[in-house]
Formats: C-alpha cells, structure tokens, sequence
C-alpha cells in the first residue's frame, strides 16, 4: 500500500478569519472543484478564531469531502502562524498557499503545475495588467499602493527579481515550504517576504507565473495603519536579516 503522502499530489491551505460575507462564493468554487478534480489533493482549512458563522459555513458545506481538513484555533494566531499551522499537517506533495476570498480563482491552479514538475522549488502568482492573457481587476488606488509596496520589498530585499510581491497564491514543493517557514521571525502579514529572502538566500529556484486576479470588494487590510505598519515591518527584517548574516 501507498503511503498517503504519496497519494496526495496537492495540499490547498487557507486561512479564514470572520470572511462569512465573501465564504458562500469561496465554498461554491472549492465544492465544485473538490468534486472535479482528478489529481489526488486535500484542503485545509485554518479557522483563525473568527468570531462570526465563519466555521459553521465551511463545516456545513465542505463536511462530505472526506479531503478536507479543518483547523479551528480557539485564539486568534495571525495569518503566518495559521499557513504554519496548516502546513504541520499538510500531506501533499506541492502545498499552494489561496486567500479565502479566491481573488485568485481556484482554477488557476492548473498553471503551477508545469512550472513544479520542470523543477521549480516556488512557483508565485503575478498580478499583471501587461500580460494579455490574464485578467486583473482592482481600484487604482490598490494597484498604486501595490506597486509601492512591491518597489519597497525590490530594494530592500529582491534586486527587482519579484514581479508582484503582495499576491496571495504562492506555491511550494512541501519540504520547500516546511523549511522556509520553520521559526519566522515575522509573523505579521508580510510574512511570505521572510520567506522569499530565505528562498533566495538558499538558492531555490522560483518561478513567476501570470494569474487571473479580481478584487473582491472585501478586505481585513486597513490601507493606511496596516500600510505605515508594513513599513516598519519591513525595515525590522531587513536589520535581523543582516544581523544574521553578520553573525
């Protein structure tokens, strides 16, 4: 007999918290695309203690897959510590960390998968109005602050390697994943910057795939106290990022 890993190809971890007015079209789209799909894969589910009907939602619609996994924190860990938590006991080959409004639909996963099996350690989602064949809707002033986070993340830490920093779908080979998010020092949401610059650091090759994007009208984000607080988060990792290499 198989051991399960083996048999599990694809490990979907997404986090949730109090996201009840966007989950009845996220619970749609993963129903109809955990029925469909034809490659062994599992969804895991990280209730960040939301204090909604948040839980109840995803346990009365997804509770007849028997793939799904659902992790119900009593308080509240943060974004990081919930795709870590998801990650301990995620059992797939490939690990594709989705935000749970599907900003990035379900579907585009099929293009990460050409892209891991010729080798890619990392595979990231681009947000890109140039690409023709993708579709990208969001406010202005979400695409200026994007390009001024993303301009930020090139020159501290990427040399202009990453093409779109902030977008949600990232996908990892799993023992990729588990080392590159064993003991963050961040556990805010710019976590996956942490992330990159160990991938990097490692020498992991990462790919950039275009992907279809829509702004969902719903966000935890507050533009201008979680942007400031972005800032100084990310100026504090790259003094502890050069402290270690000094060290």
């Amino acid at each position: 007999m198989l051991d399960s890993r083996k048999r599990t190809i694809l490990s979907i971890i997404i986090p949730v918290f109090n996201e009840e007015m966007v989950l009845g079209a996220t619970l749609n789209e993963l129903d109809k695309f955990l029925s469909g799909y034809n490659r062994h894969a599992e969804l895991i589910i990280v209730n960040d203690a939301s204090q909604d009907m948040s839980l109840k939602l995803i346990e009365d619609r997804l509770a007849k897959h028997q793939c799904v996994k659902i992790i119900n924190n009593r308080v509240r860990k943060g974004k990081a510590l919930s795709i870590c938590d998801g990650l301990k006991i995620a059992q797939g080959q490939y690990i594709i960390f989705m935000d749970s409004d599907l900003s990035v639909p379900i579907n585009e996963i099929n293009k990460v998968f050409e892209r891991i099996d010729n080798g890619a350690g990392i595979i990231i989602g681009v947000r890109s109005e140039k690409n023709k064949d993708t579709v990208i809707k969001r406010p202005f002033y979400r695409k200026i602050i994007s390009k001024i986070y993303n301009k930020l993340c090139n020159i501290l830490f990427f040399k202009n390697k990453i093409i779109d920093v902030g977008c949600g779908f990232k996908a990892f080979k799993r023992e990729v994943a588990q080392e590159l998010f064993a003991d963050l020092y961040i556990k805010s949401w710019i976590f996956d910057i942490e992330v990159l610059s160990r991938a990097f650091k490692n020498n992991y090759k990462v790919e950039q795939v275009p992907v279809n994007w829509v702004y969902k009208g719903h966000s935890h984000l507050n533009i201008y106290k979680d942007l400031l607080l972005s800032f100084f988060e990310l100026f504090r990792l790259k003094f502890f990022l050069l402290r270690s290499k000094k060290g």
